[in-house]
């Protein structure tokens, strides 16, 4: 009977197939996907639902469960590993009398687009979400990263470090006179020091493992992964010079 009733919803959902890749039945309350259609192959196959996610426990902000709690039809956009997905979660009240929730899930990573009125450009979503990441995280001016990026990432790498047992090494510098220079020549001056002493920071470190901040006004935060005393000294006598 269960597996009739399953059969009935997927049936009665659109069969325009390029609305959606994947489709999945989820009881929100046990936690369990019932049946997933993918691909036109039907899987009436029960299991826990964040399985289908390959994580270890359900996710803390479960859309099916807000879709049942609230008796409505939610949307939502997952980033999961570095693809972007349209999530359409809705309640169905046809299973044992129970409300069970229907997943549309659509890979929207190419397809998705931002349109914004009296512009000719249409960025892709992840496009659009990856210049706003970027805003957040960098510094405006030297194209360095922010304060927010050090509370982020310092805590992770010195973590890390303890963890693995990896030297680390960080160096805080700044540039001398600073304030001289900007009540001599001006903040245009000023502003373009800061821009060429932020270029030679970043063309001194290994990219992919080691990175730049702004701190302060004119002080700077390096911090080199798996670098030992002897290795910050020598990146440190290479920025002096």
């Amino acid at each position: 009977m269960l597996e009739e009733e399953l059969l009935k919803i997927v049936n009665s959902l659109p069969k325009f197939k390029n609305l959606y890749d994947i489709i999945r039945v989820v009881d929100s309350v046990r936690k369990v996907s019932l049946a997933t259609l993918h691909n036109e192959n039907f899987d009436l196959k029960e299991e826990m639902c964040y399985v289908f996610c390959k994580q270890p426990k359900p996710c803390t902000r479960c859309i099916a469960i807000k879709a049942y709690t609230q008796n409505d039809s939610l949307f939502e956009i997952v980033n999961w590993k570095g693809k972007l997905y349209l999530v359409i979660a809705s309640p169905f009240k046809e299973v044992n009398s129970d409300t069970i929730i229907v997943e549309i899930i659509k890979d929207i990573t190419q397809k998705g687009y931002i349109l914004n009125e009296g512009s000719n450009t249409s960025p892709t979503i992840k496009a659009y979400l990856d210049e706003i990441s970027t805003q957040v995280i960098v510094d405006e001016l030297t194209g360095l990263y922010n304060r927010r990026y050090i509370a982020k990432m310092l805590f992770s790498d010195i973590t890390r470090s303890i963890m693995f047992g990896y030297p680390i090494c960080i160096i805080m510098t700044d540039i001398d006179g600073f304030k001289e220079i900007n009540n001599t020549y001006g903040h245009l001056i000023g502003d373009k020091v800061l821009k060429d002493f932020a270029s030679i920071l970043k063309g001194s470190v290994r990219k992919g493992s080691d990175w730049v901040a702004r701190y302060s006004e004119d002080e700077s935060l390096i911090v080199a992964n798996n670098t030992n005393e002897e290795g910050g000294y020598k990146l440190a006598e290479k920025l002096d010079n």
